[in-house]
């Protein structure tokens, strides 16, 4: 009995140290056998008191072996007056989610993810068309519109 008590905190030890291991993180985009670190798209996006938003969406993969490195460079510069041509940049952190709608290869990229939900910006490319990437709304889902918020990869 003794023997047994005091081999239990040792399979503890062993079953908490194989359930922790660390599993390297598998790259779930489109991209999974390029070497592209760096994938751009622009064009331009409908705009409520404007001709347009030109924008540029930059997703910096820093490397398919940490999601950590993962960094995104939105560039938005608003058509007409109102901004004089002035491009507004953000930065943050992206991570990445498989699956949309009924495309299950569909990968959905999530702008500062590790932000307040009310910051996130979600985008997705169909497994059918890697060379667009489309602008969701504020919770994930389809634009519920007939404009075009898509931008095309350069």
């Amino acid at each position: 009995m003794k023997a047994i008590i005091l081999s239990l905190p040792f399979f503890f030890l062993i079953f908490f140290i194989s359930c922790n291991q660390k599993v390297k993180n598998q790259p779930v985009d489109n991209y999974e056998t390029s070497t592209d670190s760096l994938l751009i798209f622009s064009g331009v996006l409908p705009c409520a008191d404007c001709p347009g938003i030109e924008t540029t969406l930059k997703l910096d993969f820093g490397g398919f072996d940490n999601m950590e490195h993962y960094k995104y460079e939105l560039t938005r510069v608003y058509q007409g007056s109102k901004s004089d041509g002035k491009p507004f940049v953000e930065t943050g952190n992206f991570n990445m989610e498989r699956g949309f709608d009924e495309d299950q290869n569909a990968t959905v990229y999530v702008l500062n993810w590790d932000k307040n939900i009310s910051d996130r910006k979600y985008y997705v490319i169909y497994s059918n068309d890697p060379q667009t990437i489309h602008q969701l709304d504020m919770e994930g889902h389809k634009m519920e519109s007939g404009l075009n918020y898509s931008l095309k990869k350069k």
